[in-house]
């Protein structure tokens, strides 16, 4: 796992930016703004990761997420997460609320500040991440995975 570690390290930036791009893409559900956007975002994000199957389901709501990939392996993980926020009124922001800008928080340091960064976009886009990272270095995950959103 050093190895994943020190390709995130080096590729720092990068990964900071695929991070921003889905934080900062409004989603919120109770308006629909932005929804049909994340959506599609989300899917071309699986299928860049490789899976080999992805769609959306669609519901009285918003659509659910599907995405497959097939590594091969005995055991299977599946993700399941959020892909809309709440609405960004009667609230009040240091940033604008989808700019994903990064500011020195004096108890933190350097961090990204968006709607939804941590409920649930940000540990989502922290995943995805994380998932490239892996198969980037290692050419592929220990386990299959699915994801549902």
């Amino acid at each position: 796992m050093k190895d994943v570690l020190q390709y995130i390290d080096e590729n720092w930036e990068q990964h900071v930016k695929k991070y921003q791009k889905l934080v900062s893409q409004p989603s919120i559900s109770g308006d629909g703004t932005g929804m049909v956007e994340i959506v599609e975002l989300l899917q071309e994000e699986l299928r860049d990761l490789g899976c080999q199957r992805v769609f959306s389901h669609e519901t009285p709501g918003y659509p659910i997420i599907f995405g497959h990939l097939d590594e091969g392996k005995e055991k299977t993980v599946l993700l399941y997460g959020m892909y809309d926020v709440q609405p960004v009124v009667g609230e009040d922001w240091m940033v604008e609320p989808f700019s994903g800008s990064i500011v020195d928080l004096p108890e933190f340091g350097e961090s990204i500040v968006s709607r939804g960064i941590t409920n649930q976009k940000g540990p989502l886009a922290g995943f995805l991440n994380a998932v490239a990272a892996i198969k980037k270095v290692k050419g592929s995950l220990p386990v299959n995975w699915t994801n549902l959103k």
